[in-house]
């Protein structure tokens, strides 16, 4: 039986087991999957000593992790960022997630204007996300100033027009703020939301976090992490699997699954 699991700290809110297993479950192959929380100074001795046959890797470690690992595919060398492991070479799924759920729910956001919240590992896969569907610009809100200014150096490298100065049609929380058990605080000024704005939230536990919750008050149109977690899992068990696997699966059936396994944890 095959081995498979997620990486991370803090890792109990991650839904990613009872996704792998419904999946492995759907397309008929006999593998485990588990949630293994993984302290940053204990990051290296875990990738040099695990026997998984594959593995996730979710905050704080989609970075640092590719000090340690024998390579990375071109994608995720662009990113700097590493969400899926496969015999030691690391990938990134979660740009993928986040252009196939777009897709799936006919968002278009060629030529809009967006602002990222946070600078961490997943911000520049989200990016990258955005930059393929020809967004506009793009604007960082960031309290480390230091990695803002490297993001933002970052992004005129792929969209040397980038020269944000609108107000955002699209705002993408990239932080863990929200996330269970982090602080649902919201760091900035909520008032800027309106009815002819797009909010996402890479966070999809719980299913509406603070941000989500008051956008939709405000008339927004809105898009939680859900979606964008089910397809970067089908794009990470196609690396693993050496196939596309998508067309085995019912995306309704499987939301609707992991739907429920929220609503009972909130």
């Amino acid at each position: 039986m095959k081995k498979y699991a997620v990486i991370g700290d803090p890792i109990e809110h991650s839904l990613s087991p009872f996704l792998h297993r419904y999946i492995y479950k759907k397309i008929g192959i006999k593998a485990e999957y588990q949630r293994v929380n993984v302290k940053s100074l204990k990051l290296e001795e875990f990738v040099l000593t695990n026997s998984l046959n594959g593995f996730n890797v979710t905050i704080p470690h989609k970075i640092h992790i590719i000090n340690y690992l024998d390579e990375i595919d071109e994608t995720a060398k662009i990113l700097n960022s590493v969400n899926c492991v496969f015999n030691n070479k690391g990938y990134n799924t979660d740009w993928l997630g986040l252009k196939r759920a777009l897709h799936k729910n006919n968002l278009i956001l060629e030529n809009k204007d967006c602002l990222i919240l946070g600078s961490g590992g997943v911000s520049r896969a989200i990016i990258y996300a955005l930059i393929k569907e020809n967004i506009n610009t793009i604007s960082i809100l960031n309290r480390n100033l230091t990695q803002k200014e490297e993001l933002e150096i970052w992004i005129h490298k792929l969209l040397p027009k980038n020269k944000p100065n609108n107000k955002p049609n699209v705002i993408i929380n990239c932080t863990p703020v929200g996330m269970r058990p982090i602080s649902d605080k919201i760091p900035f000024d909520l008032n800027i939301f309106s009815d002819d704005q797009l909010i996402i939230d890479t966070i999809y536990n719980p299913y509406e976090t603070q941000l989500i919750k008051t956008a939709k008050n405000s008339g927004a149109k809105i898009l939680n992490g859900l979606d964008m977690f089910i397809f970067q899992a089908i794009e990470t068990v196609n690396i693993w699997m050496g196939e596309d696997i998508t067309e085995q699966l019912n995306f309704n059936n499987l939301k609707k699954e992991l739907e429920s396994q929220l609503c009972f944890q909130n």
